[in-house]
């Protein structure tokens, strides 16, 4: 009777104790629920970072060494070569000299002590060695153009200059201590105003360049110790198309990115984007968002793409691509004007980008310049 008493007494105790518990496990509940939420994280989304607003400025690139050092280039409301430099908190204008009508038209840049400017109609390079600019000629203006840049360290600097008399490219290669040049057997003609160039180390360059012995765009690239073409595709586009180049993405020698427009006749058709495997180019397919590509070109950092684009109406969007998948988001605006994007950057070690952008283009015009961030 006694040990039946006792389990018994043992029970309620366990039942009481079980009850208090869930009184106290739901006086926590109704507290919390009392409590405000933590907002949910937004997603990363594109918008401007800085905006321009002086007509006819225009920004023609950008690069990126690191979360606080970054770097834009174009040209003034006055017609002069402008570049901009994030330092970590915000962008600040440098101006460089130039006559009118030059502009900072591209950048390479492999550290915040180590950058490059082409300065277009000037002939020349501008340095900066994290603390001065310098210039570097290669001849007089007029006669000679730049038409890109690439460097991977400070002993290793690539420019390309376009003769206009000799009709000849010649690439010129910085050791850190002197130039020397190579002549090419084909020509950039891009004028340093687009990414024609690219290289992800010294024995992995790559450039569009214009083949006059076959009479098209083909693909250039230097292993570390030549200069080789490498032809595209014979059945790249259907027939009548031609092919304009765009940008150029080197990420390693097994992946290199393209984009490239299929002209026909005297007109711009869609753009391509093209991928190089190590071996060979193929093109890249798949349902694209409404709309086409633009052009700009870069990596996400996670083994993806980052590119612009155009729907039929008009208005610009960012575009994303990954192992064949593509996704849209939303192109931002500026004092109500839509920003056309001229270039695209990856942050090294994040997920964030940069762009540069024109507002308002129109027929040679604009209400200004922008820079948009991605992630930050």
């Amino acid at each position: 009777m006694s040990r039946s008493l006792s389990a018994g007494g043992a029970n309620v105790a366990v039942v009481r104790w079980c009850v208090m518990l869930g009184c106290a496990v739901l006086a926590v509940v109704v507290l919390t629920a009392g409590l405000p939420s933590e907002p949910a994280p937004r997603p990363p989304r594109w918008q401007v970072s800085t905006a321009i607003h002086a007509a006819d400025a225009g920004l023609t690139d950008v690069i990126a060494t690191g979360r606080d050092d970054a770097w834009a280039t174009g040209s003034s409301a006055a017609s002069t070569p402008v570049v901009y430099r994030w330092d970590g908190n915000r962008w600040q204008p440098m101006d460089r000299p130039g006559s009118s009508g030059s502009a900072a038209a591209s950048v390479a840049a492999s550290s915040a002590a180590n950058v490059w400017v082409a300065i277009a109609d000037e002939a020349a390079v501008d340095h900066w060695n994290g603390h001065a600019w310098s210039r570097v000629s290669f001849g007089p203006p007029g006669r000679i153009e730049i038409d890109g840049i690439a460097t991977s360290g400070r002993r290793d600097v690539w420019a390309f200059a376009y003769n206009r008399v000799r009709k000849r490219e010649t690439a010129f290669h910085y050791d850190g201590t002197a130039w020397r040049g190579t002549p090419l057997a084909v020509t950039l003609g891009g004028g340093g105003t687009a990414r024609l160039v690219s290289s992800s180390s010294r024995s992995n360059i790559w450039a569009w360049a214009y083949d006059v012995a076959r009479g098209g765009w083909v693909s250039l690239h230097f292993n570390g110790s030549r200069w080789r073409v490498i032809p595209l595709p014979a059945r790249l586009l259907p027939a009548g198309h031609t092919i304009l180049p765009e940008q150029m993405l080197a990420v390693s020698a097994t992946s290199v990115w393209g984009t490239i427009y299929a002209a026909t006749g005297s007109s711009r058709g869609p753009v391509v984007l093209m991928h190089w495997n190590g071996l060979r180019w193929s093109r890249v397919t798949g349902r694209l968002p409404a709309g086409a590509l633009a052009g700009p070109i870069a990596g996400d950092g996670n083994g993806g793409l980052w590119l612009y684009a155009v729907r039929p109406a008009g208005a610009g969007y960012l575009v994303h691509y990954l192992h064949g998948t593509w996704t849209s988001a939303a192109g931002p605006a500026s004092s109500g004007s839509t920003v056309s994007v001229t270039a695209l950057t990856h942050v090294p070690g994040t997920s964030s980008l940069w762009a540069s952008g024109t507002i308002g283009v129109g027929f040679g015009t604009s209400h200004g310049a922008a820079i948009l961030s991605y992630g930050r």
